[in-house]
């Protein structure tokens, strides 16, 4: 019988720690060939509308899943579907919303563990979207946060959002965002600035969709995945042409720290 999980069952469950390191786990195993991926492929319908669908094959444990989504009047919506390879029966269909969301911020946490100064106490993120949230949970869940910083081009959006982390590391007690700010030491910062329209990184920040081929060459590019970083460098097309996957530095195969400042 095929086992329905439902977006409450998710929340319930799933806590950003356990995203880390399920995402740690199987990044180690692509890089020793025990988990194929296929990457990201798109349908275009008119009026702005997607369909998005990938799969991914763990050979060990002899499961494949699949994850489909839409992008209909700007909202996303995702499923998730389980199969076993020692049966072929579908085993469960997950409401993927908070499951895709979480897994995307637990990857950003891999690379912080690995690829971020180890005293790092400051997180700045540029956005405060959807997946805004999570990255700087996921951050928070490897680094001991003192403050942060956000930036975000609409203020209401941007108080609404600084709010929220606070509420959620308060409410967290201990770990996750509640580890860095549950004692007030560091209060949730809101502030922006812009050049020509564009965002304007201060000392140290290098995001992606502000830079520039000379930029970017001053950096060490690592993906999230093999091959995936090609498919999606349409903001920074020098970013993914030569990235080091990020499966292989966890194996050690490849350095992670050095002279150039990591781009993931």
């Amino acid at each position: 019988m095929t086992l329905h999980i439902s977006e409450s069952d998710v929340r319930a469950v799933l806590t950003m720690p356990m995203a880390i390191e399920a995402v740690e786990e199987i990044s180690r195993k692509q890089a020793t060939g025990e988990v194929v991926l296929h990457p990201r492929r798109r349908f275009e319908f008119p009026g702005g509308r997607f369909f998005h669908h990938m799969a991914a094959a763990d050979l060990d444990a002899n499961r494949v899943a699949t994850k489909q989504y839409t992008y209909v009047n700007g909202k996303l919506k995702f499923v998730v579907s389980l199969y076993s390879m020692e049966t072929g029966d579908l085993l469960a269909l997950i409401e993927g919303d908070c499951l895709s969301q979480q897994r995307t911020g637990a990857a950003s946490g891999v690379a912080t563990k690995y690829m971020g100064r180890s005293d790092a106490r400051t997180a700045a993120i540029i956005g405060t979207g959807w997946q805004a949230q999570a990255q700087l949970e996921a951050i928070a869940a490897v680094r001991n946060l003192e403050s942060a910083v956000v930036y975000g081009r609409d203020d209401a959006r941007r108080e609404e959002f600084a709010l929220e982390i606070f509420d959620r590391a308060i409410a967290s007690g201990g770990g996750g965002l509640g580890a860095g700010f549950r004692d007030g030491r560091g209060a949730m910062e809101s502030c922006f600035g812009t050049v020509g329209g564009r965002l304007r990184p201060g000392p140290g920040t290098h995001p992606a969709r502000a830079s520039n081929a000379i930029q970017i060459q001053r950096h060490r590019c690592v993906g999230s995945g093999d091959g995936h970083a090609r498919l999606r460098r349409g903001d920074a097309p020098e970013a993914g042409a030569n990235a080091t996957p990020l499966a292989t530095c966890l194996l050690g195969h490849t350095p992670i720290l050095g002279p150039q400042l990591p781009l993931f």
